[in-house]
């Protein structure tokens, strides 16, 4: 809001902040268990700050560019330079001044500040664990990921496409205009420096091979700006209201759904996650989703001469419904056995590990690092029904279930 305040204007400012602050996407990522949410936060501090030394060059925007890259690269690693760098270099060469990219990007005081904060980190992590830190890190889960899909994340090259039109729900009717106004919008300075953002990060993560949703969300703040700048073009009410309305059709569906769904569904383990879709999706479920839907259709042609306003009151209604009744519906339904499993294990206070289970959640609802690999006598393992009976084939192997709820147990090796 700050930044976009001394750039746009106070009323494109607030319509900026309350997109950020509840459209879809954010809400997933604010509240996933992953560090990509603080890893964007680094790299939209970087981003302003180079486009503070492109209005007025100086060493304090430099300094802090550098600043904000080296938390980001601890916080998740190459990519914290990848995206300001590259974005950066798209708008340099556009503007044919690469000489000036290349002395900011090679600047010596600049890197002494990213190695001096970033670097202690990476060399306690190589004394400890050698060429392996290495090959885990860099090499597997960064040059391997870009070069083929890991853990079968992987889809075309437009994956992105509908990704980014549900991240930025309910405001998705705003995505026309603003691509429309591409051409236009290159001849304006900040704009291009906002294409530019969006457009590498949306590029670069099209052509990688692992690809997750979340991923497209480091681009998309300079989208939401683009978005808040351009509303005023956008007068149809059914443009505004489009999106939520289309996103409350859909959450009306899903309770009739989740059977039909969980018939096709090979594997066990998530059949019985869905097994208790009637219980996640009640009465209270349906209402909200009702509630969303009336307000998505009525505030749009009650602001008709400013429906960006009315699309505010929806963005709000929705986030509060969606935080509220939505999202916690598909926590129960996904993640409430894995979460009531570690809960009961931290509240026992004992060693524990997981087995067969995805989910590094466990370690945040435990609130402690926990390892996946086989228990050892005296730990606790939170796994899955069908690989418990795995660890019970292995030879003198002995285990006391003390939680199971569709199919996600917690127990205790004895031997």
């Amino acid at each position: 809001v700050h930044f976009s305040r001394a750039r746009l204007d106070p009323r494109s400012a607030l319509f900026a902040g309350t997109m950020m602050a509840t459209s879809l996407g954010f809400m997933v990522l604010a509240r996933a268990a992953i560090a990509d949410a603080l890893l964007n936060l680094w790299l939209c501090l970087a981003m302003f700050d180079i486009w503070r030394w492109i209005e007025s060059p100086g060493r304090p925007a430099l300094l802090r560019v550098y600043l904000w890259m080296a938390l980001g690269v601890l916080t998740k690693g190459p990519v914290a330079i990848l995206v300001p760098a590259g974005a950066s270099l798209l708008w340099f060469g556009f503007a044919r001044d690469l000489r000036t990219w290349t002395r900011c990007v090679f600047d010596p005081l600049g890197i002494a500040v990213l190695v001096s904060v970033a670097g202690p980190w990476y060399l306690a992590q190589f004394s400890r664990e050698g060429m392996a830190f290495i090959d885990g890190f860099f090499v597997r889960h960064n040059l391997d990921r870009f070069s083929s899909p890991m853990e079968g994340h992987s889809g075309g090259f437009l994956y992105y496409v509908p990704v980014v039109a549900l991240a930025v729900l309910p405001y998705t009717g705003l995505l026309p205009r603003t691509l429309h106004g591409f051409r236009g919008a290159w001849q304006d300075r900040l704009d291009r420096f906002l294409w530019c953002w969006f457009l590498f990060v949306f590029g670069f993560f099209s052509l990688s091979g692992t690809k997750l949703p979340h991923y497209a969300l480091l681009g998309a703040t300079p989208l939401v700006l683009l978005m808040a700048r351009h509303r005023s073009g956008v007068r149809s009410r059914v443009a505004w209201s489009t999106g939520p309305t289309l996103l409350w059709c859909a959450l009306l569906l899903v309770p009739s759904m989740i059977e039909p769904v969980q018939e096709q569904i090979q594997d066990p383990h998530f059949a019985d996650l869905l097994s208790a879709g009637s219980r996640s999706f009640g009465t209270g479920f349906r209402v909200a989703a009702i509630v969303g839907l009336a307000s998505s259709l009525a505030l749009p042609a009650i602001f008709r001469r400013e429906p960006w306003k009315g699309a505010i009151g929806t963005g709000l209604i929705t986030a509060a419904l969606l935080a509220t009744i939505v999202v916690p519906s598909f926590g129960d339904l996904l993640q409430g056995p894995v979460r009531r499993a570690a809960l009961r294990a931290r509240d026992l206070g004992e060693p524990a590990v997981r087995y067969g289970l995805d989910t590094p959640s466990v370690s945040v609802y435990r609130r402690s690092i926990t390892r996946a690999r086989p228990p050892e006598p005296g730990e606790l393992v939170l796994t899955q029904a069908a690989r418990l009976d795995e660890l019970r084939a292995q030879p003198g192997a002995s285990f006391d279930v003390l939680f199971e709820e569709r199919g996600i147990v917690l127990a205790r090796r004895f031997r």
